[in-house]
């Protein structure tokens, strides 16, 4: 946690009137919001799901109703309580897809500079989405531990889920809270 404590202080500084406040917020929902895709899965939920943590809470849009989406929300909210924050990782993030495309694609723009080429062979192409694929997956996962993501959640209570039916599908609103720590 020092590590993350000093890079924050320094970007603080780097950027007046960084509201961390509100970044750890999201970063804390952004947790929950994993650990209760994670905790759906477990339950056997299959089929589409994806999430969006905002500063007041999390939507998910999935086939799971809500009275599903309550209840594994509380019981991942529990879990990462009792220190279970490897649930608020997660190999499907969004992070990981940007950090992949963002790694591609400058692969591809320092082997077209070097080699001096316009268009790589496939070869080449194939080898170089491979390796930044490779390098992106561990590399997205460390970047969620330590920057996209908080699990350190003690003072955050689920106020109330919103739902939405969206033809066969549901969007949820999951509304949180934070006391004063």
């Amino acid at each position: 946690m020092c590590q993350i404590y000093y890079f924050v202080t320094w970007k603080s500084y780097i950027i007046p009137g960084m509201n961390l406040t509100f970044i750890n917020k999201v970063r804390r929902n952004h947790a929950i919001e994993h650990a209760t895709v994670a905790v759906m899965a477990e339950q056997g939920l299959q089929g589409f799901i994806a999430g969006y943590a905002t500063n007041n809470g999390f939507w998910l849009f999935s086939k799971a109703p809500k009275p599903e989406v309550k209840i594994a929300t509380l019981n991942a909210l529990e879990r990462l309580y009792k220190g279970e924050n490897s649930l608020s990782v997660s190999k499907n993030c969004g992070t990981n897809i940007a950090l992949t495309v963002i790694m591609t694609d400058l692969a591809f723009q320092l082997y077209r500079r070097i080699t001096k080429s316009k268009s790589p062979d496939l070869g080449p192409r194939i080898l170089i989405a491979a390796a930044s694929i490779a390098i992106s997956n561990p590399l997205g996962l460390k970047i969620q531990q330590y920057f996209t993501t908080l699990s350190d959640v003690k003072q955050v209570r689920i106020v109330g889920v919103d739902t939405y039916k969206l033809g066969k599908m549901f969007l949820h609103k999951v509304h949180t809270t934070e006391k004063p720590s």
